[in-house]
């Protein structure tokens, strides 16, 4: 399998039930890090800052697990404490406020039956800190004294001591280890990391589903809370298609009066989340208002589970499809061909003609860049889909003339959450003049990583960074991201604001003039769904592009 085959973008260790059982210690540590080490893009300097400073933050993600915080500092940082005990930082502090209250007296690590001169453990609460004095201190400290592999062991050891002996206590300190490694990893490569086996097989699947139950709508303030104004009313934001919610004509704007027990007059977000949601199969009792007025209606409705498709497709209009893409696992682009076929077949007749897509990548943060590549050759001509760099070599991506090709018509949405393959697929279609890229600024990760277990035995993946990407034309977007080749405002009634010299001014007049955003913006006092002001605004794009010529 190539290198490239492995490429996905997720950065989470998993939780306490995943690493349940999970055997991670010393010698697993050190089989992660030879791993990285073996598998780095750009592999650090031995002995320089950047491992230097991975061993610190190897002990600080370790001590941070634990409960109460406990943090590792040289003496010159906590004498700075002791001269301003609690102050709002400012530029010379590098941020703040510092808000420390010791729970302990500061104690030495000992190493081999020694002090290390000049550090102290501190158990304490924590609410802020200052990051450029830190730095500075622990720079000072690196000046006269050494902390590598043998002084992380002893944290380690110093952390093993302290854990209470009950049934958690070897998970506990298998999570202080997964914290160490994860911390080292971050600090050579932001992108890398360790992840629990369960973990990883769970979130690599292509339906998401929820632990919790709940009756399928979402809520927020019925008016916007202030500072000194939190928000008194509660209304649905959303409801989940097909959900209990949805069979019981539960509408946006609908004021929720009450929850169970709970009059929601007043409560916390927290307090009203929490009584929505239990076990799947159980009922809720909710009580509602006609966003404009209307007697009080009191609904049973059944907890389930929610279910986050990889792909998702509906008609927008004859012809037009909407698919949105929430990740990209094994099988996505396949399952994108199918979802296509089945929303333009009707019920009855024949499928209907392909006039338009709008492929929606909003949240997309990226997964299996594979998949990605081979979702651009769906859409593009014969050409360079991606340019990649591994250590040693580099290669391009190419999409090949196939009479499956889709070219109709192609809008992107994308947002600042759409990152690393995301960035791919739609910096491919921007770059070759195939889609019209509408929305905001992407993330810009373009990096590839590789997830792979270290080893057979190990019951975690090792996520390394092992490559960069190109767009087609040769643009670097890390750290900048993909510029939308138009940015959407929040409102579809204000229009495209681009300048007569725009190439796409022409068809942003058409929007302006012809689309329907604005009308079904302002029709439906209680629709069904959030109004989405950009899938509005996209769909009326599309509309715009038979009739007026490209100017690309």
């Amino acid at each position: 399998m190539s290198p490239a085959a492995l490429a996905a973008v997720v950065a989470v260790l998993g939780g306490l039930q995943d690493w349940t059982g999970v055997e991670f210690g010393p010698a697993q540590f050190d089989v992660t890090l030879r791993h990285a080490l073996d598998k780095w893009l750009d592999v650090p300097e031995p002995g320089g800052d950047k491992e230097r400073r991975a061993w610190r933050r190897a002990a600080e993600l370790a001590l941070w697990s634990q409960e109460p915080t406990v943090e590792l500092l040289p003496e010159a940082y906590l004498a700075h404490l002791a001269a301003v005990p609690a102050r709002e930082g400012g530029p010379a502090s590098g941020g703040g406020p510092e808000r420390w209250r010791p729970v302990q007296p500061a104690e030495p690590l000992v190493c081999q039956g020694k002090p290390v001169a000049g550090l102290r453990l501190v158990v304490a609460e924590v609410s802020g800190r200052a990051p450029k004095v830190l730095d500075a201190a622990w720079l000072a400290w690196w000046g006269t004294g050494t902390f590598a592999k043998r002084e992380l062991r002893c944290v380690l050891d110093w952390i093993e001591r302290r854990l209470p002996a009950d049934d958690q206590r070897a998970t506990k300190l298998a999570l202080a280890w997964v914290n160490a490694a994860s911390g080292w990893l971050k600090a050579i490569d932001r992108n890398s990391d360790v992840v629990a086996q369960r973990f990883w097989e769970r979130v690599s699947d292509s339906d998401q589903v929820a632990d919790d139950g709940e009756p399928g709508l979402a809520v927020e303030p019925c008016t916007a809370p202030t500072p000194t104004d939190p928000p008194a009313h509660w209304c649905v934001a959303d409801v989940r298609a097909q959900s209990a919610a949805w069979q019981g004509d539960v509408r946006v704007y609908d004021r929720l009066l009450q929850v169970g027990d709970l009059a929601t007059a007043d409560q916390p977000r927290k307090a009203v989340l929490a009584a929505l949601v239990g076990l799947p199969g159980s009922k809720v009792r909710v009580q509602l208002r006609r966003g404009r007025g209307g007697k009080p209606r009191t609904l049973a409705l059944l907890r389930d589970r929610a279910v986050m498709h990889d792909v998702e497709a509906e008609l927008l209009a004859p012809g037009i499809v909407h698919v949105r893409l929430h990740d990209f696992v094994r099988g996505t682009a396949g399952r994108l061909d199918a979802a296509i076929k089945a929303a333009l077949q009707p019920r009855k007749g024949k499928p209907k003609a392909l006039a338009g897509v709008v492929l929606d990548l909003r949240g997309n943060g990226g997964g299996v860049l594979d998949e990605a590549i081979a979702l651009a050759d769906q859409f593009l001509p014969a050409g360079v889909t991606v340019r990649t760099r591994w250590r040693g070599r580099s290669d391009e991506k190419l999409s090949h003339d196939d009479a499956t090709d889709r070219m109709a018509p192609l809008v992107v949405l994308a947002d600042r959450r759409c990152g690393s393959a995301c960035e791919v697929l739609a910096g491919a279609l921007q770059d070759r003049g195939r889609a019209v890229v509408l929305g905001a600024r992407t993330f810009g990760k373009a990096s590839m990583q590789e997830v792979k277990r270290p080893n057979l035995m190990a019951g975690y993946y090792v996520k390394v960074t092992i490559g960069r990407y190109l767009t087609p034309s040769g643009r670097d977007i890390d750290g900048e991201g993909l510029l939308p080749d138009v940015a959407l405002p929040a409102d579809p009634t204000t229009g495209f604001a681009l300048a007569e010299t725009h190439a796409l001014h022409a068809r942003a007049a058409c929007v302006a003039r012809s689309g329907v955003g604005r009308q079904t913006w302002n029709a439906d006092p209680a629709p069904r769904r959030r109004h989405d002001a950009w899938l509005a605004m996209a769909r009326d794009w599309l509309a715009c592009a038979a009739l007026v010529a490209p100017q690309q």
